[in-house]
């Protein structure tokens, strides 16, 4: 490991630019912008937030409320960090012809004395009564029919364990046996976990103020916990604030499976005393699908004593209630619960596998069962990562020079969304149907990922698991592949070619019964992508390259837990992008470098301090990838939420070495990134996405990138909750923004149409999106 020689280079310590605003940013930082905030002069800048043009109006703020006054656009920079850190002393690494990954069994064993236990003698050994309803592991709140059929299906795999006969088991938690499949959220209800708030006590009318002041804090700290783990994997908890009802003795709106609420967050006598939290079975994501009469009560209950006395421990407990929900299990289940309390040892009995090494500092333990560190507010390094390993899908990334990820389907080269329906082998493909400068609308048509003719299979996927990955498999940039992966043993994998022409996909079925985590890449010189299938942990990958029509599969090897961010960190001329690992439990990462010798060969570096390109040990950051300079290389913004300092890695690489320069800078409060080229002037640029009406009230905004390494941050005001879907649809070299909204009940979400060139928005007419349907390729940052 080397640091690079003095060479010339652009510094990024400029000068600060007006760029048509009257407002400087300060100190090099972008403050939230807040309705509290005074409103100085604007220059040049627009009077009001974006977007302009004429539709606006009638299809943006009539559809979302009253744009927030805020300052006019304000310049931004960076401040340099320091000398660049070159990559260049490296062991070379190669891939080898290997088999597609095979399952490794990996899981905690049950107790023996279940095969034969009874329900009665088994609900006395691991729940509690409580009313009509079991406590089950402390936090977890079951019917008594629940609880049976819990019962059957661990006396069961307890029978399965010793060799004896039972019937399968059914997954119950992220973390899970070997024969289960991943208790996690399908794509579509993934970015629709709507909430709103139900009765809160005090009675308002018995004590209004401690009523008053336990709403606003359930709230505030229930949308906080929310954008947590919203961050680390690509989730969208929607806070439908019009529908709280906090006052029990008023008519009651928050009711689950109606006017689009998916569950109800309230107090109750349900938990009293000690308890801080629980979450109701119904709200787990193994039920998703599962008929039930409880549905109406998928509940997350607070505290009230909890609530009342401690905002720290509410915040906790709403982190770890939040984890319960994205299909996370109790993180003490790592250790030794023997001789511990009840509530430590009766999670035991829940099937798991492991997604990251044991984490004493995990939101998900209780700090009084062995092996737990004490007071854990906040999510840690492997919280994220597991919500990351468990629901960010992959996806490609831009090449250089292009707006956004540019996915077309069909052969025509006109740009598109694929919708995905869980549970069914359809896909609803959109194409644009005009051209650059015309509004934007879209032809649609019935595809089958199975290769059949619609209409496609209904029960394809029965359990809502199977993830596409969207790539361009073939070498083609007029239509983009798929891979269909269902993580885990006993679910379908296939691979999806586009024919073109109108002729729907051609399936062949992959024998990958593994949980992988697909990485999508350009990892050799040509038009052809791959899919770096990875394990996390000490398992081997593989490396899926696609030839005439047929996969093949490389041992590759990262043995490890980490983030992998792909790009073209040496430049346009390297023979294919290389890949950081960012491993953020020890600040430490990995570079793979590609080789130009036509096969898969790569340099493997690493590992190194993050600590010495100023990331700081112990901090969240959101790696937020693409080309801030225009100089057609990868750069990689490291987002730091709330207070934590933002770090930018500049790319100065070149044929021989990733090479990388820190500069500093402070965005302040915590938003949703989407980076894209959104003025069409070749350089990428920053959404910060953020919905108003939160309690942190934070108006969303744009950084504009310039090549000078400075960026004009133009704020705007969104009111709802958004899953913005960004492409360049139609093909004008700047990128579009799909608003879209799982939750509308009108199924209607707005459409930005970028102006190139300036720095602005049109509104197109809002679309109608498939109901109960995930666009492939959806995500934020990284």
């Amino acid at each position: 490991m080397g640091r690079a020689s003095s060479r010339a280079r652009r510094s990024a310590r400029r000068s600060r630019r007006w760029l048509g605003a009257a407002l400087l940013l300060v100190a090099c930082t972008d403050e939230g912008v807040r309705a509290s905030d005074e409103v100085g002069e604007t220059g040049d800048a627009p009077l009001h937030p974006l977007p302009g043009g004429e539709a606006c109006a009638l299809n943006w703020y009539a559809i979302d409320g009253e744009a927030i006054d805020s300052p006019g656009d304000q310049a931004g920079g960076f401040e340099a960090m320091g000398e660049p850190f070159a990559f260049d002393e490296a062991l070379s690494v190669e891939g080898a012809a290997a088999g597609a990954p095979a399952v490794e069994a990996r899981g905690a064993g049950l107790p023996a004395a279940l095969a034969d236990m009874g329900f009665e003698a088994f609900a006395a050994r691991y729940a509690e009564p409580r009313g009509e309803r079991w406590i089950f592991a402390g936090d977890l709140s079951f019917s008594d029919a629940r609880l049976r059929e819990l019962h059957r299906q661990l006396q069961a795999e307890a029978r399965r364990q010793q060799g004896r006969a039972g019937e399968g088991q059914t997954t119950r938690a992220t973390t899970h046996a070997p024969d289960g499949v991943d208790a996690v959220w399908s794509g579509h209800r993934k970015l629709a976990l709507t909430w709103c708030l139900g009765p809160v006590m005090p009675s308002v009318a018995d004590f209004p103020e401690q009523h008053d002041a336990n709403v606003a804090r359930l709230s505030a700290l229930m949308e906080e916990a929310s954008r947590a783990w919203e961050r680390a994997g690509d989730l969208n908890f929607i806070h439908l604030r019009e529908l709280d009802s906090p006052d029990a003795q008023a008519p009651q709106t928050c009711k689950p499976g109606e006017q689009g609420v998916f569950f109800r967050v309230r107090t109750g006598s349900e938990c009293t005393g000690p308890c801080g939290g629980l979450t109701l079975e119904d709200l787990l994501p193994q039920y998703e699908f599962e008929a039930s009469p409880f549905a109406t009560k998928r509940e997350l209950i607070i505290g009230l004593q909890q609530l009342s006395a401690s905002e720290i421990r509410t915040r906790e407990t709403l982190h770890h209630e939040l984890g319960h929900v994205i299909g996370r299990v109790h993180e003490h289940l790592r250790w030794d619960q023997e001789d511990e309390a009840e509530a430590c040892r009766a999670g035991g009995l829940d099937p798991w596998r492991e997604l990251t090494p044991p984490d004493a500092n995990s939101i998900m333990g209780y700090d009084y069962c062995a092996g737990m560190a004490a007071n854990q507010p906040r999510l840690s390094a492997y919280d994220r990562l597991g919500a990351y390993y468990a629901y960010s899908w992959a996806r490609r990334r831009p090449w250089p020079g292009e707006a956004a990820a540019n996915l077309a389907y069909g052969g025509s080269a006109r740009r598109g969304i694929a919708w995905q329906r869980p549970r069914s082998a359809s896909l609803e493909v959109w194409t644009v149907a005009g051209g650059p400068g015309e509004a934007i609308t879209f032809d649609r048509e019935e595809r089958c990922v199975d290769g059949s003719a619609p209409p496609c299979s209904a029960d394809f996927d029965p359990r809502g698991r199977l993830r596409p990955t969207a790539a361009r498999l073939e070498g083609s940039a007029k239509d983009v592949d798929l891979l269909i992966h269902g993580p885990g043993p006993g679910l379908v994998d296939l691979l999806a070619l586009d024919q073109g022409q109108g002729q729907g996909f051609a399936a062949t079925s992959l024998a990958l019964d593994d949980y992988l985590l697909p990485v999508v890449g350009r990892f050799r010189q040509g038009a052809s992508e791959q899919v770096l299938l990875h394990r996390p942990g000490p398992q081997g990958d593989a490396l899926m390259v696609v030839e005439d029509g047929e996969a093949s599969f490389l041992g590759m090897d990262f043995a490890g837990y980490g983030y992998p961010l792909v790009g073209h960190y040496r430049g346009p001329s390297a023979p294919g992008e290389d890949i950081v690992w960012w491993r953020p439990h020890d600040n430490s990462f990995f570079v793979w470098s590609w080789l130009a010798s036509g096969e898969f060969e790569a340099f493997k570096v690493g590992p190194s301090d993050a600590g010495l390109l100023g990331i700081s040990a112990g901090q969240e950051h959101v790696p937020v990838l693409g080309d801030f300079d225009g100089d057609l290389r990868t750069d990689i913004f490291w987002y730091g939420p709330g207070e934590v300092k933002d770090v930018m890695w500049w790319s100065l690489g070149n044929m021989n070495s990733v090479i990388f320069e820190a500069a500093s800078t402070q965005l302040q409060g915590e938003f949703r990134p989407f980076a894209a080229d959104f003025d069409g002037n070749g350089v990428t640029d920053i959404l910060w996405f953020s919905s108003h009406d939160e309690a942190a009230n934070t108006n969303s905004r744009i950084w504009f990138f310039s090549e000078e390494r400075t960026f004009l941050a133009r704020p705007f005001s969104t009111h709802r909750d958004y899953s913005p879907y960004v492409d360049d649809f139609d093909d004008d070299g700047c990128a579009d923004i799909l608003w879209f909204r799982p939750d509308a009940l009108d199924g209607l979400s707005p459409l930005w149409r970028c102006l190139p060139g300036e720095k602005d928005f049109t509104c197109d007419e809002p679309v109608a999106h498939p109901a109960e349907a995930y666009p492939v390729g959806w995500g934020g940052a990284y």
